[in-house]
């Protein structure tokens, strides 16, 4: 079994996203608990594992599990991974934003797209890949999470990368599969 710096939670919309995805990593299983047992038996636990907790897609986070994480962060270290700092669109979690450093990532360069293409795990073939970065970067707009999806969906099916209408199609099937893969997990 391989062991993690962090422990990550990919979604934190509700508190049994979160479990699900923080308990396995702090060696804890559901059992037959409740809800209420299993937040309180996560928050003993997690500091003591002493790793960072990250949270990720941070966004319109509802009230129960802005206060798990305020009850975490003063005990050890959570970052926050949200694309806005707006009460709006975060959520519940915004007025504890004062104990977080504020890091801005600007969106990939054409270079820093170039790089994540070489690198990106590809079946097909990776020159023409490559001699698409222009057309992949304007389409993710820079932002890696959506590049990895259109990667994601080039080693699935066949698409021509040289029209509009193949763009498009590449786009729609990204966003679908995400979709899919929220609502599988949800």
């Amino acid at each position: 079994m391989r062991t993690h710096p962090v422990l990550l939670a990919p979604r934190c919309g509700c508190l049994s996203d979160l479990l699900g995805a923080l308990e396995p990593a702090a060696g804890l299983d559901r059992g037959d608990l409740r809800l209420a047992a299993r937040v309180h038996r996560l928050a003993r636990r997690l500091p003591q594992i002493g790793r960072p907790v990250i949270l990720d897609n941070v966004a319109h986070v509802p009230p129960r599990v802005a206060h798990l994480v305020r009850y975490l962060l003063v005990r050890q270290p959570v970052w926050l991974l949200a694309r806005s700092t707006q009460p709006l669109e975060i959520g519940h979690v915004w007025p504890y934003l004062f104990f977080f450093k504020r890091i801005d990532l600007p969106p990939f360069s054409l270079d820093e797209t170039r790089a994540f293409l070489s690198a990106a795990p590809f079946n097909g073939n990776r020159s023409e890949l490559i001699a698409t970065t222009l057309r992949l970067h304007r389409l993710a707009a820079g932002h890696p999470a959506t590049l990895a999806a259109l990667v994601a969906e080039l080693r699935c099916r066949t698409y021509d990368l040289h029209s509009a209408e193949g763009l498009r199609l590449l786009a729609l099937h990204a966003r679908i599969t995400r979709v899919q893969k929220q609502i599988a997990a949800g």
